[in-house]
């Protein structure tokens, strides 16, 4: 199974509207397959840990009831911030549980419109002159929660690739950002 960083960087959000997020993106498969990272303070591996986080870093459970109170250093953080942070996880602290090649977002306009950010890192080919899988550049889609965990799911075991997922024939902008297609049709 593959597990995903989850980062909320809505800078409010209730634990109702977090507890509805959860229920989302894990509709299919309760097992836990996101976890929501809390802290910028990096990820630590814990040796003889099944979970193999940090407590400080990762939510013990990314389950619920939510508590009334969720301290959440990513709250207000922008998409460049949580990308450096993973890339920085990646390259320096890699945690073996996690994929560290993807992330997943939720910022003000997911909360309000049930949608997330998903990131890939984008492999870049040899002759571009980029450090392909050491890169720091990623691929980006908004899409909705409730199809987060099958792309995940997907992407994550190398079934597909995140172009099976988005509008091949528009492209990605000069950003990265690709538009989703639905995989409810």
């Amino acid at each position: 199974m593959t597990t995903a960083l989850l980062f909320l960087t809505a800078p409010t959000t209730s634990p109702t509207q977090i507890s509805h997020l959860l229920l989302s993106l894990q509709q299919h498969n309760p097992e836990e397959s996101f976890h929501l990272v809390l802290s910028k303070i990096r990820l630590e591996p814990r040796p003889r840990n099944l979970r193999g986080f940090d407590d400080h870093s990762i939510a013990k459970e990314t389950s619920l009831p939510v508590p009334p109170s969720l301290d959440n250093g990513w709250a207000g953080a922008r998409l460049d911030e949580v990308e450096e942070f993973v890339t920085d996880q990646r390259l320096h602290h890699g945690v073996e549980a996690v994929n560290q090649t993807m992330y997943f977002v939720v910022d003000e306009r997911g909360m309000a419109d049930e949608t997330c950010v998903l990131g890939v890192l984008r492999y870049e080919d040899d002759s571009s002159g980029d450090e392909g899988e050491c890169g720091r550049r990623y691929d980006r889609v908004r899409m909705p929660w409730d199809e987060a965990e099958i792309v995940l799911v997907n992407v994550g075991v190398g079934n597909m690739e995140l172009r099976d997922f988005v509008d091949r024939e528009k492209g990605a902008d000069e950003n990265g950002w690709w538009q989703f297609v639905t995989v409810h049709e």
